[in-house]
């Protein structure tokens, strides 16, 4: 088991933990119907639901530096190979909304505008305010579902392998 090898695992383990998380935020999302929530009093739930599934499946795909702080170069192409042509489409818009919405804030001057809000005081604003429709909702636990059907085997041969070394 090479160095590569261990730091993969560790990569894949927490891709793991992500898409468990992925799964147990939509699950509360459907199970309380919080697609159906705009405007009600448990839209700010829903609201903070799509940002917490929007942003968490979207980490394993997003670039980042590992513990040494130099660039991953991690190929997760494995992990969308399943998925159709729609739950690919899916997946490609739901980390354009990830980078555009939720991370960056890269709306232009075009997207901003003045909100009056509940308590009568005005507010500016550049984020519409985004729920998940209950099929992308279904759509992404059935992403999930794939990916993680392809990611255990991977994750438990790279264990496996550590094991026989001697480690963890």
């Amino acid at each position: 088991m090479t160095e590569a090898d261990r730091v993969n695992f560790e990569r894949l383990d927490i891709i793991s933990v992500d898409l468990a998380m992925v799964q147990r935020f939509l699950s509360a999302y459907l199970d309380r119907a919080l697609y159906n929530s705009q405007g009600c009093p448990d839209g700010v739930l829903a609201e903070a639901l799509t940002v917490a599934i929007i942003v968490t499946y979207a980490r394993p795909f997003t670039r980042s530096k590992n513990r040494f702080g130099k660039w991953e170069d991690l190929d997760l192409s494995f992990l969308t190979a399943p998925l159709s042509d729609g739950q690919r489409g899916l997946h490609q818009r739901t980390m354009a909304e990830r980078d555009k919405a939720f991370a960056h804030s890269d709306a232009g001057p075009q997207n901003i505008k003045v909100i009056d809000t509940p308590d009568g005081r005005l507010t500016v604003s550049n984020v519409v305010r985004v729920l998940l429709e209950k099929w992308e909702a279904e759509e992404l636990m059935e992403n999930v579902r794939k990916m993680k059907a392809v990611l255990e085997p991977r994750l438990e041969e790279l264990r496996v392998a550590i094991n026989s070394d001697g480690g963890c």
